[in-house]
Order: structure tokens, then sequence, then C-alpha cells
């Protein structure tokens, strides 16, 4: 990881780069409803393996800490963490609830967070140039029986306009990350079983999103429609995927 841009980022953005970042979901127009629908998903996936039970979460790469607030309103104990100062400075001072805290920390140094139920990672995990390294220390961190969830993009990422953007002007570190990688990087940091779901941004497109130009605009079509959620649900999910992995 070029760790020097990704501690610097935050101060380089300005005030109202920090700004857009704290008001996120709804700050992001655009992505509003793809952020949104990360947020339900994951909530899902938690209520799938837990239940109703309030549970120990852990929000890596938090940023600004807008998705650890989310989190934390629903009555958990959430920690976030990320290895800006500046965005945790920001964070603490924004969101502010007894059960929630945040940590300004290197993924290096989990050890010193305490014990989770649940671990999440939202487009986080692949600004780290060793993803291997950085499961290893969160599956340390998960009490018996955890879950990780990866919620990260992936194929074809790295040379998005965005991204491409990003690296040019804050030299940050911007990856693939489809759920092979992931899966790979799983076993090797000794996660036992792992689950794929469709990624929340790409159903939500394939579902609601209208297309108005090119051969894209046949998704519009009851069949296309149909076409598009049936790939995001299978081939789609080779390319970018929610992935749970199971401690």
């Amino acid at each position: 990881m070029p760790k020097k841009a990704e501690f610097e980022y935050y101060k380089n953005i300005g005030q109202a780069g920090i700004d857009f970042s704290a008001n996120k979901p709804f700050s992001d127009r655009v992505n509003a409803g793809a952020l949104l629908n990360s947020i339900a998903a994951i909530y899902t996936v938690i209520h799938n393996h837990y239940g109703e039970a309030p549970l120990r979460i852990i929000d890596l790469g938090c940023g600004t800490g807008w998705s650890s607030n989310l989190f934390a309103l629903s009555g958990h104990e959430v920690m976030g963490v990320d290895l800006s100062k500046d965005a945790i400075k920001e964070a603490k001072k924004k969101f502010q609830r007894p059960n929630l805290s945040y940590k300004a920390l290197n993924y290096e140094e989990l050890n010193k967070t305490g014990t989770f139920d649940v671990a999440i990672f939202i487009d986080s995990l692949h600004h780290a140039d060793d993803e291997v390294k950085v499961l290893k220390n969160v599956r340390q961190i998960l009490d018996k029986g955890g879950i990780c969830i990866v919620c990260e993009p992936g194929k074809g990422h790295s040379t998005s306009p965005d991204a491409l953007e990003a690296i040019r002007l804050y030299g940050v570190n911007e990856r693939d990350m489809p759920p092979s990688v992931i899966k790979a990087a799983a076993k090797k940091a000794g996660f036992f079983k792992h689950e794929v779901f469709t990624h929340p941004s790409y159903a939500q497109k394939s579902a609601y999103k209208k297309f108005n130009s090119g051969k894209k605009k046949l998704i519009n079509t009851k069949i296309g429609r149909l076409t598009s959620v049936a790939y995001a649900n299978t081939l789609g999910k080779t390319r970018e995927g929610l992935v749970v992995l199971y401690k």
C-alpha cells in the first residue's frame, strides 16, 4: 500500500471533500441508492447469521464514519477504524453515540481493538496491497463463529475513470478485488468457509437502472430486465460480489 498517500488522502481532498465523504450516502446523489443498498445487504447478511441480537461490529477502513453510524443506529456496538487521523477526527466530531467509537489504526494494529462478532469492509480492502495479511489480522479479532463481510469493487475498477483520477490526484492504491481474489486470500488467512452473493450495486443496477443509450437500452424491456437480474445473480458474481467469510 502506498501508505503515505493513504495517510494524507483526507488532508489532500480538503474540507469540501471531507464534508462530501462524511455526509455519504446522501451527499453522493449519483451513488446514494447503491451505497444504501450495500448497507441493506450487509444488514440482511448479519440478520441471516445472528438474528436480532445486538452485536460487536468493527467497520474497517471506515473513512469519515458514515457507514459505522448507520450500523450503530440499530443498537449494535460499533467501532470504526481507519488509518487516517484526519478522517477519524471528522468521524468523532460528526457522529456521537454511546454505542459508537472510532480509532485511527492501521490494519496491522487490529489486536488493539478487542474482539468482534462481525468485521466489515466496504470499498476499503482494495486499498491494501496485502489482503492476506489484513484478513489474517481480522480473523484473529473475530470471536468464535464470527463473520467477515467484504463488499469491494470488482473487475475493471482499477482502470475506471474515477479510480484513475484518484490515482493521478492523490496517489492512492486502487485495485480490482473480485470474489476470486477475496476467496483466495481468505483461504490463506484461515477462514474455513465462504459465500458469494450478488454485489448490492450490481443487483440495484440490473433491477432498477434505466439505460438511455446503445444496446443497453434493451435492458429496460421486461425480458432484458429478467436477463440482467439473472446474469447479476450468476456470472455477474464472478466479476463483482459481496463475500461472507466464516471463522
